[in-house]
């Protein structure tokens, strides 16, 4: 399959960048800003002498609880964007990038406190429909990785929860269109996957059908527990595909 091939080229190349991520500087182009200035909290630069382990370096690139409880949520939002840990548990996870990510949840305090801002979804919402994928590439230093991030992000309960029926289906769409333009103009950068979960997660809320297939093809519902698209068979990929509309 595509995506698998996709996948494993992207792995090799980025596992040769990987160590960087545990020091690495602020980002200074940062795609996903909302065209205003924010409050939004400044990773510091490791300047040690020594690598950090894995447990200093998450510990390091916390977000002070003082400044993490009085930051706007659009503040917060770019912080979650820009978080140098943002790509590792995708990459090192044993089960999956989606479970990987999982695990940045727990591990980073800035996520777990956007899941608790009512607004989040919405703020979310109009980051993702302004995002530019060709200016993502130009000036992000990791763009397929913290795209996915972004779109793993937008692809969880609990924010979807927090976005309305009509918001859901504006969401939607903005993927339909995204899903295009990775077809047709970067077909061999982004994959297509961590989109077409947002689909599938937001029809898994908002559609009867699609949850009694679903309860019929336990691999789909593989998919939308850890992002696994490869575990289904091409005619399950098929069928779920045509379900939402995806083709």
């Amino acid at each position: 399959m595509r995506q698998r091939k996709l996948f494993t080229i992207v792995i090799c190349v980025l596992l040769l960048l990987c160590t960087a991520l545990t020091t690495i500087a602020v980002y200074q182009n940062r795609w996903y800003k909302t065209g205003e200035i924010t409050d939004a909290y400044i990773f510091p630069k490791y300047e040690g002498e020594r690598s950090l382990a894995w447990e200093e370096a998450v510990e390091f690139y916390q977000v002070p609880d003082t400044v993490l409880k009085s930051m706007s949520t659009k503040g917060l939002v770019e912080t979650c964007l820009s978080y140098p840990l943002f790509a590792s548990n995708m990459i090192f996870s044993n089960v999956s990038m989606y479970s990987g990510f999982k695990s940045t949840i727990r591990e980073f305090n800035g996520l777990t406190e956007l899941l608790n801002r009512e607004d989040a979804g919405r703020i979310l919402l109009n980051v993702y429909k302004t995002k530019d994928l060709g200016l993502t590439i130009l000036t992000d230093e990791y763009p397929i990785f913290r795209l996915k991030y972004f779109e793993y992000i937008m692809s969880l309960d609990e924010i979807l929860h927090m976005l309305s029926y009509d918001e859901r289906n504006e969401l939607i769409e903005v993927c339909f269109e995204n899903l295009i333009i990775k077809d047709k103009t970067y077909d061999d950068m982004y994959s297509r996957d961590s989109t077409i979960l947002i689909i599938a997660k937001i029809y898994s809320i908002d559609n009867d059908e699609f949850n009694q297939f679903v309860k019929s093809n336990p691999k789909v519902n593989t998919f939308l527990e850890y992002g696994i698209f490869e575990a289904m068979s091409e005619e399950e990929v098929g069928s779920l595909l045509n379900l939402i509309g995806v083709y």
